[in-house]
């Protein structure tokens, strides 16, 4: 299936504060797989929320690129980081979602082939002007192949030769005030210059029942502890609404936990 998740974050507390439990659920579901960070800062290794933060996966440092919002760099940077690991098969995913069950998971990266990049979800994109994207979530591909896609240069100059980059929409341009920029139209530009192979798959999720997600939070205990529920994207941010994401929290740590227990 895959080795390593991998999500990226930048100082934003309504990202980076997710990482504790995006961890503890990752754990949860696939003790095998490890969490790769993505972490977009100028503090250095020895730095205390760096130290903290490798408590809960693989953490890769990526100093900040002038002219670029940190929040469109983390986006990238998960590309990046996922390109740092050779051969190993590398999931995508967002840093403010979490699994709520295996299955989902196991089913559609298993159609993963070695030398090609899985996506998952183009479906979504029907009827709207990102008709050949995909979602980031659950791309799945080698770290080779992911370093074939964003080439070969220092981490910095990859994301810089991504000012002004446009083929087909401003989307594309990682200067784009956050959250204009988006990675998904950038990477469709990408795939079509590296001329790999993506293998397509539907998501075949119904997100009203099978999803808790902030646009339309609706948590339903009993699915929760009976493993209905594929996966949450989180309310941001985590302090404000955990008294929301609470019932999910003490679902993932096995017990009530408190917003200390499940931060930075």
């Amino acid at each position: 299936m895959f080795d390593k998740v991998v999500v990226s974050t930048d100082e934003n507390p309504d990202f980076i504060d997710f990482v504790p439990i995006v961890s503890t659920a990752w754990k949860k579901f696939f003790p095998e797989a490890e969490l790769a960070i993505a972490f977009v800062t100028d503090r250095d290794e020895e730095d205390e929320t760096v130290q903290k933060m490798r408590q809960y996966g693989d953490v890769g440092l990526f100093a900040t690129v002038p002219d670029v919002p940190t929040s469109n760099q983390a986006k990238i940077c998960r590309h990046l980081m996922a390109a740092r690991q050779g051969s190993n098969v590398c999931m995508l995913e967002d840093v403010d979602t979490i699994p709520l069950q295996r299955k989902f998971f196991e089913d559609r990266t298993s159609h993963h082939e070695a030398g090609k990049i899985l996506a998952v979800g183009r479906e979504v994109y029907s009827n709207t002007q990102g008709y050949n994207n995909f979602p980031m979530s659950t791309a799945t591909a080698t770290g080779n192949v992911f370093r074939e896609i964003f080439g070969d240069k220092e981490d910095s100059e990859i994301v810089s030769s991504f000012v002004g980059k446009i083929k087909y929409f401003d989307k594309e341009d990682i200067s784009q005030p956050y959250p204009h920029f988006s990675d998904e139209y950038l990477l469709r530009v990408l795939i079509e210059e590296w001329a790999g192979d993506v293998i397509h798959i539907r998501r075949d999720v119904d997100v009203r029942t099978q999803w808790i997600d902030r646009s339309f939070w609706s948590v339903d205990i009993d699915k929760l502890n009976a493993g209905q529920y594929v996966t949450c994207n989180f309310l941001r941010n985590m302090r404000d609404q955990f008294s929301e994401i609470k019932p999910i929290a003490d679902y993932i740590y096995g017990k009530s936990v408190d917003i200390e227990d499940v931060t930075l």
